[in-house]
């Protein structure tokens, strides 16, 4: 189930195209009322790989991670990313990854204005930091370079993936392109150069979102886990980490873990798991709530937060 819909069809619907044989090695109904079965099949990976709409199973299966999108420009002959003739190929970008592969796009404009603190030229390193605050799982840099030749402008589309939770590159995708001809007038030159770029943004983007899908999938099937920040707030001293050592380590797809901060107000750690981000978090509210705690907590992408909340100031 996702968002209250079944989505078993939708994937029975693509395996048809990618499973060529298979028989049943085991089945049975479990006492919760799971139906469990498992089979042993041939899978055509061609076909898959051909099929821009596998990606909608790997995201539920990824749980729509949240992005960041924003634009670039570090290179001598880069369009600067700031002017206003830059936004609609950002916009183009967000579309593709939003509507056609249904990540969690966070407004970047929208995070910043809430964030004054992040001020100055936005550059690669600042904008992953800054992402990391508001809770963003990948980032995605959108760089537009363009060099004037006689007869039209030779440019060249740059995506670049990198995972928050520990910088690491995903993967860069780019498409050189030409256009038809070369304005006089460079306002006329950008424009034309823009609207060029997006029409290959979309090949493009399939190649790197399946970069950045299969990342997070490797980390499960190499039985790594998703990493997850858990923070807990303001509860009082010792309990926090007595709860995350008693229940939390012990709840089902637990991998590993590791202690980052342990403070009289704050206690953190880095927690790797096979649970979704949505299922980790409903299983620890679960734990909380039968030690009778008052708290409040939030899920933001693969960083949970629980705050201890006083019943005398609630």
């Amino acid at each position: 189930m996702e968002y209250g819909e079944l989505i078993k069809d939708e994937i029975v619907s693509h395996a048809r195209g990618y499973v060529s044989h298979y028989h049943i090695l085991n089945e049975k109904n479990e006492s919760d009322g799971t139906y469990f079965i498992e089979i042993d099949a041939t899978v055509d990976s061609g076909l898959i790989n051909q099929h821009v709409e596998d990606l909608e199973i790997l995201m539920s299966m990824t749980g729509h991670p949240k992005v960041v999108i924003f634009g670039i420009d570090d290179d001598m002959q880069s369009i600067s990313s700031i002017i206003d003739e830059f936004a609609p190929l950002k916009k183009t970008v967000v579309h593709v990854f939003h509507e056609k592969f249904r990540f969690d796009v966070m407004d970047w404009d929208t995070l910043r204005a809430k964030h004054l603190d992040v001020s100055g030229k936005l550059d690669k390193k600042a904008a992953i930091l800054f992402a990391k605050q508001v809770g963003a799982e990948l980032a995605v840099m959108v760089k537009l370079n363009a060099k004037p030749k006689k007869e039209c402008i030779e440019g060249e589309l740059i995506l670049e993936a990198v995972r928050l939770s520990d910088a690491f590159f995903l993967g860069k995708e780019s498409a050189d392109f030409k256009t038809s001809h070369l304005p006089k007038k460079d306002n006329d030159r950008i424009k034309l150069t823009i609207d060029a770029a997006k029409e290959n943004v979309f090949g493009v983007s399939v190649s790197l979102a399946r970069k950045m899908v299969e990342g997070l999938q490797r980390e499960v099937e190499a039985r790594k886990g998703l990493r997850y920040s858990i923070r807990f707030i303001d509860f009082p001293k010792g309990n926090a980490e007595q709860f995350f050592k008693e229940k939390v380590i012990l709840l089902s797809g637990h991998v590993q873990h590791k202690v980052e901060k342990d403070t009289d107000n704050q206690f953190i750690a880095s927690y790797w798991s096979l649970l979704t981000n949505d299922d980790l978090f409903k299983q620890i509210k679960k734990a909380l709530d039968k030690e009778d705690c008052n708290y409040k907590s939030k899920l933001d992408g693969r960083s949970l937060k629980f705050k201890w909340v006083h019943p005398y100031f609630e």
